[in-house]
């Protein structure tokens, strides 16, 4: 990573990742990040996009990345960051239910669980009178 001419960070990043650092009140796994270290997230949000995007620039926006530690704070970051771009709205209609050769396979894959999954290229699963908008 680059730490730029910031030898302190550096070295904290250096302690971080060799698994160095003191944890928090004996708890494993927890470490005390310093304040200067730490966003709000809508703040960064903001630094990295802009309030409004368009389709016309999308190569511009698409170089930029927030790292996410977690698959459901990726989720959440994408649509935030999706509802700031300009677009026409588009209604697609959810399919819940499996084709398969057995009747009694179709068990194994209830509604709930199909509706749970996140296929690539597609927006995640929307209550919202059955339906997404992306």
């Amino acid at each position: 990573m680059r730490a730029g001419n910031d030898a302190e960070f550096a070295a904290w990043l250096l302690q971080l990742g060799n698994g160095q650092m003191p944890s928090i009140d004996e708890i494993p796994d927890t470490i005390d990040i310093p304040p200067q270290l730490v966003c709000n997230v809508v703040d960064l949000t903001d630094f990295v996009y802009a309030q409004q995007m368009s389709l016309v620039n999308v190569d511009e926006f698409a170089r930029r990345i927030i790292l996410c530690p977690r698959n459901e704070d990726c989720h959440q970051m994408n649509s935030t960051v999706l509802r700031r771009v300009v677009r026409v709205e588009r209604t697609y209609y959810a399919i819940d239910m499996v084709v398969v050769d057995d009747p009694d396979e179709a068990a194994n894959y209830p509604t709930e669980f199909l509706n749970s999954m996140h296929p690539t290229g597609l927006p995640p699963f929307s209550n919202e009178a059955d339906s997404i908008t992306g």
